[in-house]
């Protein structure tokens, strides 16, 4: 079969999710310790895996994906997370710990140049509105580490994509209705 070159837009948003992985995932069991509110998630984590009562006033939904991922990756809750700056032993797996997080913020950037484009902006005025997102620093870090913004920020910019989508097909077509549906997940 001939050679057909990748259209120029999935290109771009395929570089942006390799260089946000390439940011989130590089060095990311680094520092090898709990990290301001890892404190915190991590304990949840851990009641989660041992089934332990805790009380928490927020949504349990990003603190189940963390527990899930971790659990999956091998954690066992054996981690006290009992101070910031406490070290991690290198039999904690902090990279299943760590994972999902870093997977969500590295997403983030193609999602936001594909809802850009979805909204009318140019292919440049679309990478710069994805480049915030992939070199914003304070992304990039909450990205690397134990907590449950990265899952916020994809799911605000998930629900964005699928409205600015919606917008382009008729009111109550097929297409509206799952990508306004979408947008609600």
């Amino acid at each position: 079969t001939a050679y057909r070159p990748m259209p120029t837009s999935r290109a771009l948003a395929l570089s942006l999710f390799g260089l946000g992985v390439l940011t989130r995932f590089a060095y990311l069991t680094y520092p090898r310790e709990v990290v301001f509110d890892e404190y915190h998630f991590g304990k949840f984590i851990n009641g989660y895996i041992t089934g332990q009562y805790f009380f928490d006033i927020h949504p349990p939904l990003g603190k189940l994906l963390l527990a899930a991922a971790a659990r999956a990756g091998g954690y066992d809750a054996s981690q006290a997370w009992s101070a910031i700056g406490e070290p991690i032993p290198t039999r904690v797996p902090l990279l299943a710990l760590r994972g999902l997080p870093a997977l969500q913020g590295a997403l983030l950037p193609p999602l936001l140049f594909a809802t850009a484009r979805s909204v009318g902006l140019s292919r440049a005025a679309s990478l710069l509105a994805s480049a915030g997102a992939l070199l914003d620093v304070s992304t990039l870090v909450e990205s690397r580490l134990v907590l449950t913004d990265p899952t916020l920020l994809l799911a605000t910019a998930t629900t964005l994509l699928c409205l600015a989508r919606s917008d382009s097909f008729p009111p109550l077509s097929r297409g509206w209705v799952c990508w306004t549906l979408g947008s609600g997940l």
